[in-house]
């Protein structure tokens, strides 16, 4: 039923509709011809500029357009015009933006509906870089008009927006959370070329993405309908945080919960300076009072140029029991008539009581209208799943992981609170803690102190784990300019797993003459890099422990835009590492959708989870290596998939990782956003990680020959190659082994295949008496006695193992050569590829 004041609402237009005549005693009304819509948009693209751009639909033509700010008249335009920058704002200030179109007797035949901005405050560190590009930039035609589509860039403060270019002439700028621009103006028999530059607060532009538009009448169209999304049961948060205090601007949430410590964290304004926490046990009837008080800390912090202080409280309670708590801002009870928060403290280390604990990765975004339902359908997912705790893979906020796109409980709009919104991170943080990786989005944030940090903080784990978790400066590998940027590792224990939360990233704009990938590996992961013999000396620690790890870089990857990291990859980088010491799952992002591969020759299994709440992106590709995979084009309109069935709507690809851990046994259960679960997988990790029995060892040469070419050496060749026909090809490796303690149970000669073959070639034990430089056909040394294992059939992009335990017998020398029995040639990489060989000897 209508409420009595919208009735008596309804009948005052209705008399004033009857009493102007607009409505006819006799027969129906005469209705004016609608005019042309105005839509204008307005983007604070800088401290000191606002971009317009608008659309007349239809494209009437018009003598000019009156552009009005915040009542007063500020610029007439040429009917022609479509674009106008304000340069005249100041940062921080809020503007409403009108526009008037205007025939040529100065009458008005379309106004836009206001258009509301805030200019940015100027970065809080000096802003030296241009942000990146737009990612993954495609255009597609359709009936409606040609369709383009991108991903995220970063930048070290903000993407305040994007400008996009038709034939080399401004067309639009929009916001930085709009990632999609539906030109209506193009011409369909014209090839235009389109691109897209990032823009920054402080005015630095991007390179620009560049594509050009096939002709709609001759290429593929995709129609344009209106999506018709699954219902989403949990888009709206079932906790209503609605008594709280005004002087609360982030809800609690709770970080660094190990061993028997806790940290709860929040944000308030600046009207008083001190805070606590209140905290209690939960009893057996289910009461709890919080009634122990601990004093919180502060740090200051700008949320979208507003002034806040950011809290933690630090805890020390006892392991595995249910606590409540209530936390203040002087005397201010911050969460008022809300009810106090209840969480539990970690499963303690041994303690084989199953548990179970969240990942996702790739979160905290929202659209132009400053919602993300998709995201806010996975929170409550979250809050309901029964997880002990959270970890993320990361990508926190996007675009920048700045303040103002992390947020508060107050302020909305594009790319504004995607991380603690009251539908966020506010809906399951208060009760589950958050242990977050680090990402490329956010990693190079200009925000002093750095958010991950300060949001963030674990200072028990990594007390404990003898971690870091600091900025730093990181100068010049390979070109690179000086950067502070956080590094963050650190590992914790829960009940029988033992969990490391590593940083593989980098900045995407500071790349020098390297890559993303290149410059995290040189920093983070050679072996003589701080990250990499700390993860060492805690995983050889720990060796009868379930390991499991989270990450950002895709070791293994079917994205086009965000590929597999192969310098992660192999014995002498962090996959052999992992692998070595048994770590049974690792946990990534960075490619926004769902992936699962198969496990390497460690049992090693490598996830992408990065359905969190960004814009899901599609599987491009299906590699040997993958074994399940879903995703979604928006700018088709439609699933991808990998050995899975496509989904057929993006709801289906949003995501977390619900994982079970029962003493040794692992379940992973893929959950969507409206709770269905797919490609559950159940894992047994044996806890003994390699480690003091099992030994791996990179060839000390390697090479191989060819007799068609006798007297040709091809030691430098980033190939071992093997074949019968039309020329005969044989392999050679030698491997030093030395500080083996047992004796030899297992031992396993590892190479990755480069070219596949219906029929692999044989291993023998051959003379040492051979150097890579000087091998060829004519002085080659032949092989000893029997073949000790044959390969069959061996796909491409894939680990294959020959076993040579009769020919190694302790520490000493050993030389193999590969011996072809099929014209089907295979090729595998040598030691001068990515994926070097290796022997893996284990002893008992």
């Amino acid at each position: 039923m209508l409420g009595s004041s919208r009735r008596r609402n309804l009948l005052l237009v209705l008399i004033l509709t009857l009493s102007t005549g607009l409505v006819g005693a006799h027969g129906p009304s005469v209705q004016a011809a609608p005019g042309p819509e105005l839509r204008l948009r307005a983007v604070a693209v800088g401290t000191n500029e606002v971009d317009l751009s608008w659309t007349l639909e239809p494209d009437t033509p018009v003598a000019g357009f009156l552009i009005r700010r915040s009542g007063q008249d500020l610029a007439t335009v040429e009917g022609t015009a479509r674009t106008y920058v304000d340069t005249t704002v100041e940062p921080t200030r809020t503007y409403v933006y009108m526009l008037e179109a205007r025939d040529e007797h100065g009458k008005t035949i379309a106004q836009s509906r206001p258009a509301r901005v805030k200019a940015p405050g100027r970065p809080e560190r000096t802003d030296r870089m241009p942000p990146s590009p737009p990612v993954d930039f495609t255009v597609e035609p359709t009936d409606a008009g040609n369709l383009l589509d991108w991903y995220d860039a970063s930048d070290d403060s903000d993407v305040t927006g994007y400008r996009i270019y038709r034939d080399g002439q401004l067309l639009a700028t929009v916001d930085g959370a709009t990632l999609s621009y539906l030109d209506t103006t193009a011409d369909p028999a014209a090839n235009h070329t389109y691109e897209v530059e990032t823009l920054d607060p402080v005015g630095h532009k991007s390179q620009r993405a560049r594509r050009d538009a096939p002709r709609r009448e001759n290429g593929p169209r995709i129609r344009v309908t209106p999506q018709v999304e699954e219902s989403s049961t949990a888009a709206v948060a079932t906790f209503q945080a609605v008594g709280y205090a005004p002087q609360l601007m982030r809800y609690p949430y709770l970080t660094d919960v190990v061993d028997r410590y806790a940290t709860i964290n929040w944000a308030t304004d600046r009207s008083q300076t001190t805070g606590s926490a209140r905290w209690g046990e939960v009893q057996s009837d289910g009461s709890c009072t919080p009634v122990n008080t601990v004093t919180a800390t502060r740090t200051s912090i700008t949320v979208n140029s507003v002034p806040e202080y950011q809290w933690k409280a630090m805890l020390t309670l006892e392991p595995d029991k249910q606590y409540c708590y209530r936390v203040y801002l002087g005397t201010i009870d911050l969460l008022g008539s809300d009810p106090s928060p209840r969480f539990w403290t970690q499963v303690p280390a041994g303690s084989t009581e199953p548990f179970s604990f969240v990942v996702f990765g790739d979160w905290g975004y929202t659209n132009s209208e400053g919602t993300n339902p998709d995201q806010a359908a996975l929170m409550q997912r979250i809050a309901e799943s029964g997880a002990r705790f959270a970890l993320t893979v990361g990508d926190n906020a996007y675009a920048a992981g700045s303040q103002k796109n992390y947020g508060d409980l107050v302020q909305t709009g594009p790319s504004v609170s995607n991380v603690f919104g009251p539908q966020f991170w506010t809906v399951p943080g208060r009760s589950i803690p958050i242990f977050p990786a680090t990402g490329n989005h956010g990693y190079a944030s200009a925000n002093n102190p750095h958010p991950h940090l300060v949001n963030f903080p674990q200072d028990r784990a990594v007390a404990l784990s003898s971690g870091k978790y600091v900025r730093e400066t990181y100068c010049c590998l390979n070109g690179t300019d000086p950067g502070d940027y956080p590094s963050a590792w650190y590992a914790f224990d829960a009940g029988t797993a033992r969990i490391y939360v590593l940083t593989a990233a980098w900045a995407d704009a500071n790349v020098g003459n390297a890559t993303m990938y290149k410059n995290d590996y040189d920093y983070h992961w050679t072996v003589s890099s701080e990250e990499y013999q700390w993860l060492e000396q805690d995983l050889a620690a720990h060796p009868d422990q379930v390991k499991l790890a989270v990450l950002h870089f895709p070791l293994y990857s079917d994205s086009s835009a965000q590929q597999s990291d192969t310098f992660l990859q192999g014995p002498d980088s962090l996959e052999g590492l992992l692998g070595r010491y048994g770590v049974k799952i690792a946990f990534t992002g960075h490619a926004h959708f769902y992936q699962r591969n198969h496990a390497n020759a460690d049992g090693l299994v490598t996830y992408i989870t990065g359905g969190g709440g960004a814009k899901v992106a599609s599987v491009n590709h299906c590699s040997p290596f993958n074994a399940y995979a879903i995703g979604w084009s928006f700018s088709k309109n439609q699933g991808s998939s990998c050995n899975a069935p496509p989904p057929t709507s993006p709801q289906q690809v949003y995501h977390f990782l619900l994982v079970t851990v029962d003493g040794t046994t692992i379940t992973v259960t893929p959950t969507d956003e409206n709770g269905r679960t797919f490609d559950v997988q159940t894992y047994t990790a044996d806890g003994s990680g390699g480690g003091g029995g099992t030994y791996r060892f990179a060839p000390e040469a390697d090479s191989w020959v060819d007799e068609a070419t006798p007297d040709t050496n091809y030691g430098t060749s980033a190939r071992l190659r093997t074949d019968t026909s039309p020329d005969r090809r044989e392999a050679f490796l030698r491997f030093a082994v030395n500080g083996l303690s047992g004796s030899v149970t297992s031992a396993k000669l590892r190479l990755y295949v480069s070219d596949g073959s219906s029929n692999g070639p044989a291993v023998y034990a051959t003379s040492n008496d051979w150097s890579e430089a000087g091998l060829t056909w004519t002085n080659k040394p032949g092989p000893i006695g029997a073949p000790s294992d044959d390969l069959g059939s061996i796909a491409k992009d894939t680990w294959v193992e020959l076993d040579v335990t009769p020919l190694v017998t302790g520490n000493g020398t050993y030389s193999f050569i590969l011996v072809p029995t099929s014209s089907d040639g295979a090729d595998f990489h040598s030691r001068q590829g990515s994926n070097k060989p290796q022997l893996v000897v284990t002893t008992g």
